[in-house]
């Protein structure tokens, strides 16, 4: 059997017949997936897991433990363990006064910085409007939230069918959807599947040297 097409809603598969013409049957997806676009095909995923942060430095991990943090300190969310991987990337929240704003949110990729601060969006240092997107396959776009009930930031980062990142970033909200791929690979406080933290084990993901509301990438 040649290579099989999803449907927009992934009901049917399809595939070319040696011998002419389309042939399709009925398909779905199994729990614990949802039809997505990916790399420019419809098919079945993993779902995503979650991390999110909310305005009121509540915490909600990868595995549903809620965590309350201090603000005026910069936390690590989530990065990449292996700093020498291609897939390498380091989420850095800040939440205090801030050029009259409350917080700023940084992400970091090989050779790129991406800072959020209720609004203004910056690559490198330089503002940029959205959308925008940068030869390493990470973009950046607006949008609104789940609950439409405020605009959003999508930073996402496709560099395989297996391996895509997505950041929703608004005024009161983070959320942090990584596939199964990294879940083994994660550091941070959003943690991975059934990693639990110790209260002492939040102080060990403050960054006492990072500048906070000073980083201007």
């Amino acid at each position: 059997m040649d290579e099989q097409l999803f449907t927009e809603d992934c009901t049917q598969r399809c595939w070319c017949h040696p011998l002419g013409g389309v042939v399709c049957e009925e398909a779905g997806c199994s729990p614990g997936q949802s039809c997505a676009l990916r790399n420019g095909f419809w098919g079945c995923h993993d779902r995503p897991e979650v991390c999110e942060l909310r305005g009121s430095l509540k915490v909600s991990t990868l595995s549903g433990q809620q965590l309350s943090l201090e603000p005026c300190l910069s936390y690590s969310l989530m990065s990449l363990c292996d700093e020498a991987s291609v897939h390498w990337f380091s989420l850095i929240s800040y939440h205090g006064p801030c050029d009259g704003s409350s917080y700023k949110l940084v992400t970091v990729f090989h050779g790129s910085s991406f800072t959020v601060q209720e609004g203004p969006v910056k690559v490198n240092g330089q503002s940029v409007s959205l959308p925008h997107i940068l030869p390493s396959g990470v973009s950046l776009s607006s949008g609104v939230n789940q609950d439409k009930s405020e605009v959003i930031v999508i930073l996402r980062r496709d560099i395989g069918m297996d391996s895509e990142l997505e950041i929703e970033i608004g005024v009161t909200m983070v959320s942090v959807k990584v596939p199964l791929w990294y879940l083994s690979k994660l550091c941070g406080l959003c943690g991975n599947l059934n990693d639990l933290h110790s209260h002492n084990s939040l102080r060990s993901w403050v960054l006492p040297d990072f500048p906070g509301c000073g980083f201007t990438g």
